[in-house]
């Protein structure tokens, strides 16, 4: 209890106890560009192709050819993914309970707060139509959750939460306000990743992103917390579905 205590307590813009601060190297800026362009142009290449196309296999190959670019740019930079907090946690019981305690905070606030406001501004709600094979299919329901904690909860919190959160902030020399703007913007890139449930799933999966980050932020950069609560979420989402209990 008193490591939970303590990671709350702890300021959000400080590092986790394992991963060394991205501060602590100094690289040029112009470099922190190329690996944000380099995995922001090709990551985005195939999700716009597959979001056109509707071509499932293209935006999955959005993630994995953004991961391995910024595991050769880790690599390059002598570093690794525990630079982004995903190294091994001071306290697994406590990640765990963050986790749980957020997983509960989101479906909350999704519930109650994002998504009334998300239908009452844009008049219609997140298009998860895409989704429907999943109800009632025990097939479909197994394969979704194998998609949800690799594609979605680790793939898409080291991309977003980890690697351009991290380097959006080193721009601005990780000061609180660049910390701020880079929040928004990784939140506003999450988002965008997600148009095939259209306007209002954009709006609400950057809210969502904004939520994951966060999250992040206040754990100290412990990245376990924020793939954790993305898996949870997105399994408990997917049984809703199964089982039919949204109608």
């Amino acid at each position: 209890m008193n490591d939970i205590k303590t990671s709350l307590n702890s300021s959000p813009f400080s590092d986790s106890a394992e991963s060394p601060s991205p501060s602590r190297k100094q690289f040029p800026p112009g470099l922190t560009l190329l690996e944000l362009g380099a995995v922001l142009l090709v990551g985005g290449g195939f999700l716009l192709s597959g979001t056109k196309t509707q071509n499932p296999l293209l935006i999955l190959m959005s993630i994995i050819s953004a991961w391995v670019l910024i595991n050769f740019f880790l690599r390059a930079r002598g570093s690794s993914w525990r630079e982004f907090g995903l190294g091994r946690p001071p306290n697994w019981w406590a990640t765990v309970g963050l986790a749980l305690a957020g997983t509960v905070a989101l479906h909350l606030v999704v519930s109650f707060i994002f998504k009334p406001w998300v239908t009452a501004w844009l008049g219609s709600e997140p298009d998860i139509s895409r989704f429907d094979p999943v109800r009632g299919n025990l097939p479909a329901f197994l394969f979704s959750l194998a998609v949800v904690w690799t594609t979605a909860a680790f793939g898409e919190e080291m991309i977003f939460r980890g690697f351009f959160l991290n380097r959006l902030a080193q721009l601005g020399r990780q000061r609180v306000f660049s910390w701020i703007i880079a929040l928004l913007f990784s939140s506003v890139i999450f988002g965008l990743g997600h148009a095939y449930q259209g306007v209002a799933g954009v709006v609400l999966t950057a809210l969502a992103g904004l939520f994951f980050g966060l999250i992040y932020l206040a754990c100290r950069h412990n990245l376990w917390v924020p793939i954790l609560v993305h898996g949870l979420y997105d399994t408990t989402a997917f049984l809703i579905l199964f089982l039919n209990l949204d109608h």
